[in-house]
């Protein structure tokens, strides 16, 4: 709409000087009159080919100042990817309907080998725990590889000033108390994350994806760029690969089994030639072929170009043991939402500015609740049921509507999204409606991950206070008594409390206050 405010505003003013000169007789008529013909049918043109006709060099040119936002970049390094729920149950719909096509026990070879992926993670992360007595303590080294590991535990990521790797980093002495409670906190939410999924791959990577901007690539492929370089192949070189390395790409939230394409990742030598010189720090991507009668990235969860980000897994097992299902496509007389909600006909920029105003705010207060309701209940249904339940499409569909503004929802759906009560265990999280947690369902994937023992404060060893020797300053020691003393009182003080006020708890907060 402003490019074409622009045009027209350009297209009115070259339009007035010409019949301006024309009216004073002078021989520049001609010429502004045809920079007026040629803002005209730039303003005309298809917004991809915007470059002006060749004019005398003593005739005006008309100027057009378009400008760009660089809204995101690539990261430093490719994010390592992690599994998470939607994607496990994804892909344990592929291992299904790659055992109906002839592939022995698929689903039981990837429940193990997902838990095998899971127990390794466990292991690495039991560095982070409180070391027990006559077990040999980690050194910095080995913790600062762990953190360094721990997607969540980047420094970039929450911004903290005060961080473990930072504390290690400084020279903290290990047994500092803040030190090992956030050691302890980071190996909990570790091993929480383990049980709810989020299980990281080796072979994954996370990066933009772009349409092949040299149009080599064939239908069906992809080429994935780490750090500069086309990810190498994994099974040996591309002849006996067949030409390449299969790949599954996902992106999130999806949650239809098609959501997961497999596609054969490769290179060419135009791509090759293109990477030459680049800065290889920050050259991650994900590049789609443009060949096709439909997007490579459209067909993953509706997807496309302006910045989302895709899920790269070359694990060759779990390439092997699936088998995608269609993708999804918009059911007819679904879409356009947010374009049918604005009407075409307007009289002017500052109505056409007030609907578009008024459209963004009813669809995001009308689709906050339809977003996550039906992703709620596809979750729950998916782990019922299975993602390739007729209920669980249909509740997709309401999903990505809702995600893209249209906001129909029929009276099966809502009644799914209504009777959606029984949620499984690993799902357990705050939440105002009241649900049964009940079990997964027998051979679930997610099911059996959750079952990995969950961290218990009672079984932790005991942490020792310790007061770094740097820190004593002379003449302190009878500071340091009297702070032991007064601690030794608060704490009977405080048992005192506990004990005679048992069963108030009311009383036991206002007498713990008054005493602190």
């Amino acid at each position: 709409a402003a490019m074409e405010a622009a045009m027209m505003e350009a297209t009115a003013a070259a339009e007035a000087k010409a019949a301006a000169a024309k009216a004073a007789g002078s021989d520049a008529a001609r010429a502004t009159a045809t920079v007026a013909g040629v803002a005209h049918k730039v303003g005309s043109r298809a917004t991809d080919d915007m470059e002006l006709e060749p004019v005398a060099a003593d005739r005006p040119r008309v100027v057009h100042d378009f400008r760009f936002e660089v809204v995101s970049t690539s990261q430093p390094r490719s994010r390592r990817a992690r599994l998470n729920p939607n994607l496990i149950m994804l892909l344990e719909a592929g291992a299904e309907k790659a055992e109906e096509h002839g592939v022995p026990n698929a689903k039981t070879k990837l429940i193990k080998y997902l838990c095998k992926l899971q127990a390794r993670e466990a292991e690495r992360l039991h560095v982070l725990s409180p070391p027990k007595d006559g077990v040999r303590s980690p050194t910095r080294a080995e913790l600062l590889e762990v953190l360094r590991r721990t997607r969540n535990m980047r420094d970039s990521d929450a911004n903290l000033l005060v961080s473990p790797v930072k504390m290690i980093e400084a020279g903290f002495h290990m047994n500092e108390p803040k030190l090992q409670s956030m050691l302890q906190s980071t190996y909990d939410d570790g091993l929480d994350g383990l049980r709810q999924g989020r299980v990281p791959v080796e072979e994954g990577y996370i990066a933009f994806g772009v349409p092949d901007p040299t149009g080599t690539l064939k239908e069906g492929e992809v080429c994935v760029i780490v750090g500069g370089f086309a990810m190498p192949y994994r099974m040996g070189d591309a002849r006996a690969c067949g030409g390449g390395c299969p790949v599954l790409v996902y992106k999130s939230p999806g949650c239809h089994p098609g959501d997961v394409r497999k596609l054969r990742h490769v290179t060419t030598p135009t791509i090759d030639e293109m990477l030459k010189g680049i800065d290889s720090v920050r050259a991650n991507a994900v590049i789609f072929s443009t060949q096709g009668k439909r997007a490579a990235a459209d067909e993953i969860a509706g997807s496309d170009y302006d910045g989302d980000e895709f899920m790269v897994l070359a694990d060759q097992t779990l390439v092997s043991l699936f088998c995608p299902s269609d993708p999804w496509s918009e059911p007819v007389g679904h879409g356009g939402g947010k374009a049918q909600s604005v009407s075409a006909a307007h009289e002017s920029d500052g109505m056409l500015q007030r609907q578009l105003v008024q459209n963004v705010l009813e669809v995001r207060h009308n689709s906050t609740f339809l977003v996550g309701s039906s992703a709620n209940a596809i979750t729950a249904y998916s782990d019922a049921r299975g993602p390739r339940h007729a209920s669980v499409l249909k509740l997709v569909d309401v999903y990505y509507g809702a995600l893209d503004g249209a906001l129909g929802c029929g009276g099966d759906s809502r009644r799914l999204i209504q009777e959606a009560r029984k949620w499984p265990r690993w799902m357990d999280k705050k939440t105002k409606k009241k649900v049964e947690w009940v079990d997964s369902r027998p051979n679930s994937a997610m099911g059996a991950l959750f079952a990995l023992s969950a961290p218990n404060a009672a079984t932790q060893p005991q942490q020792h206070i310790y007061m770094d020797s740097q820190l004593i300053l002379a003449g302190s020691e009878k500071y340091i008594s009297q702070w032991k003393k007064m601690r030794a009182d608060y704490g009977k003080a405080v048992a005192s409390i506990l004990r005679d006020f048992k069963d108030d708890e009311d009383q036991r907060r206002k007498r713990i206050s008054l005493l602190q």
